[in-house]
């Protein structure tokens, strides 16, 4: 019925769409971090991007993961991970979720 060829033809645009999608992010994830820090009234310090690791958050329901450095309103330091979920169809963020180191 279905050749191999054609079979593999399809696994690999599947997988090449999945990577795709897992770079390819709106820039708006930055954009709603900074909202996130404006509400929890907290500075960004330092944000680094995890494609591969997810730290307290499950790989399979991961989003787009950043490790956090944000400075409080009282001046100290915190240390944690945030995650932004996204709607499948729009691509747009829909909830963030973190979790602090001291809480680990």
């Amino acid at each position: 019925m279905f050749s191999l060829a054609g079979m593999v033809i399809v696994v690999v645009a599947l997988f090449a769409t999945l990577v795709w999608r897992m770079f390819n992010r709106p820039q708006s994830v930055r954009e709603r971090m900074k909202a996130w820090a404006g509400e929890n009234e907290l500075e960004i310090v330092r944000a680094e991007r995890r494609y591969l690791s997810c730290g307290p958050f499950r790989w399979k329901r991961a989003g787009v993961v950043f490790r956090v450095e944000v400075r409080m309103r009282d001046g100290r330091l915190r240390k944690g991970w945030i995650r932004f979920g996204y709607d499948a169809f729009s691509r747009q963020p829909w909830s963030e979720s973190s979790v602090w180191d001291e809480s680990l």
